[in-house]
């Protein structure tokens, strides 16, 4: 989760950018709410979806496989953008040792 405090209500859209601390490669972007007080953004750990295939249609698989690619362990960076001003911090995305063992 993302949390974010705003003194006053934001005065147009909220944009959330996730990225490579080393690269500054963009992994994701999210938009957030912009209301005044506690504000909070659930980040997937998943970066861009891949775009949209055309035609093709139906199969009826479950769905899932239009997802972004998983966040590899690391440092990222996220910057918040509201009211024209931007607000860095970082993040280390940790590998799960217990993915698997069940």
């Amino acid at each position: 989760a993302i949390h974010y405090y705003l003194a006053n209500a934001a005065q147009g859209s909220v944009r959330i950018t996730i990225a490579n601390a080393v690269t500054g490669e963009t992994f994701r972007t999210l938009t957030g709410t912009g209301t005044s007080g506690l504000n909070r953004v659930q980040w997937d750990l998943r970066g861009e979806r891949p775009p949209q295939r055309q035609g093709g249609g139906g199969g009826g698989g479950g769905g899932g496989g239009n997802q972004g690619p998983v966040a590899a362990p690391g440092t990222y960076r996220v910057t918040l953008l509201v009211n024209g001003q931007e607000h860095t911090t970082t993040v280390q995305v940790l590998a799960d040792h217990w993915l698997g063992l069940r």
